[in-house]
């Protein structure tokens, strides 16, 4: 069935149906338009989006802006308003720190656009913007240049600085946040051993480091979430587990096998599922057929678009981290928990894994589940890689697998080992009646002579 899905999907996206559309937007945009002329924009959007004005106003093409001055987009752009902006400076603040902000400026003098964490630290500045650009100022620059921070720790102010009333602010761009894993850290991660993960997922977990991803265009399934630690924020908490993704849910893209969760301390199928094994232990496991997901790649959300990096960790030894360990061995060869290395996604795709032909890999030596991590990410991570990194674009799944060797099919009803009476018992009759016969047969031929 799930190859049957996985099927459909892709030639829906052979007909031009574009996933990526479902997905949650990775940019929030407030462009002005709907306010007044000369309206003072200060908390006007913190309700919807927590962010507040310090210093701007706006101005109304064909009303009081300029045509030297065209806004980005619309018809409304925020202006350094002399009597609010002192000395030319606009603060913008967020009530949840972003890890992208910038926006779309035309200026007559030099700007700068600095950066603060929630502790009030400057975390990164944009002096890119160093002459005039307005329409016609002879500068080499043209109208709404674009400024902007990213910071992984998330900021919570930035400052915008010139000397005077001179500037307009338009498309004021930023992130809802970060995307970490969801694999358990500091819990239990595998009930049959009482061993407890430490894979590195959560910021407020120090058992091990952490993965974080910004997002401007890469991620598995339908969409992703934006969250504030992993396991959708609930660090250091797992319950419940897997609260970003399981399996169908409008998040996850995995397609097969079916994965599983812990609940009350027992593994279960993930909604939606019924579970179904990864392969038998030393098989070897073919993208398409036994595992698969759904990807995206239209980093960085524009042109010129780039391709990215998709690996793949499972833990083969059950030991609640992703690192190669030369003692878990199939026919004397180490089965590496990295199973998938840098593999390319080239840009603008949007289908399954297995079309892109990655290779397929070997199944650890032990029955029983394994914690697996799917990530695409903007920079290849090299080998041996242990699951933690900060990522400027992406996305992370985490998910509980099932390795399982099912027993051969009985004979006469019977499982292994054979009954060999039940097995031998037609052949037995048969010879048995043959016998017979040819005995009979025998007796006939003597008395007739």
């Amino acid at each position: 069935m799930k190859r049957i899905i996985a099927a459909m999907l892709l030639a829906l996206i052979m007909l031009g149906f574009q996933p990526r559309a479902t997905a949650a937007a990775p940019m929030t945009v407030i462009d002005f338009e709907g306010l007044a002329d000369k309206q003072i924009v200060q908390d006007y959007y913190y309700s919807t989006y927590g962010v507040t004005f310090s210093g701007a106003s706006i101005l109304t093409a064909g009303i009081s802006l300029s045509p030297l001055y065209p806004p980005k987009s619309g018809s409304c752009v925020a202006w350094d308003y002399p009597e609010y902006a002192v000395n030319g400076t606009v603060t913008i603040t967020f009530s949840t720190p972003r890890t992208h902000v910038g926006g779309y400026f035309t200026t007559m003098t030099k700007l700068t656009f600095t950066a603060y964490d929630s502790g009030g630290n400057p975390v990164g500045q944009d002096l890119s913007l160093d002459r005039a650009n307005y329409e016609g100022a002879g500068t080499g620059l043209v109208p709404n240049h674009y400024l902007h921070v990213n910071y992984a720790g998330g900021i919570a102010k930035v400052v915008i600085e010139d000397t005077g009333d001179s500037y307009v602010l338009d498309d004021l761009t930023f992130t809802g946040g970060l995307e970490f894993g969801d694999a358990p850290e500091g819990a239990l991660a595998y009930p049959a051993t009482g061993v407890a993960g430490a894979f590195p997922t959560c910021m407020s977990v120090t058992t091990a480091g952490w993965i974080q991803h910004d997002n401007f265009g890469a991620w598995f399934g339908p969409g992703f979430d934006f969250e504030t630690d992993g396991n959708a924020g609930l660090c250091p908490g797992f319950a419940p587990y897997n609260s970003d993704e399981c399996f169908e849910d409008g998040d996850a893209g995995l397609i097969l096998p079916e994965p599983y969760t812990i609940q009350a301390g027992v593994v279960a199928p993930c909604g939606n599922a019924t579970g179904t094994p990864l392969g038998s232990p030393c098989a070897w496991a073919q993208w398409g057929s036994d595992i698969d997901i759904l990807i995206h790649n239209w980093m960085p959300n524009h042109e010129p678009y780039v391709q990215a990096y998709v690996n793949v960790l499972i833990d083969w030894n059950q030991d609640g981290q992703w690192q190669n360990d030369p003692g878990t061995t199939c026919y004397g060869i180490m089965t590496p928990e990295h199973v998938l290395v840098d593999f390319v996604i080239p840009p603008q795709y949007d289908g399954t894994l297995s079309a892109l032909g990655p290779p397929s890999f070997q199944i650890g030596p032990n029955e029983g589940y394994v914690w697996a991590r799917f990530s695409i990410t903007e920079r290849p991570v090299g080998s041996d890689w242990n699951g933690e990194g900060t990522f400027e674009d992406g996305e992370t799944e985490d998910y509980l697998l099932r390795v399982y060797h099912p027993p051969p099919v009985g004979v006469g009803g019977e499982a292994y080992p054979v009954n060999k009476v039940s097995l031998l018992a037609p052949w037995i009759a048969a010879s048995m009646a043959i016998m017979a016969g040819s005995f009979m047969a025998l007796r006939r031929r003597k008395t007739q002579s």
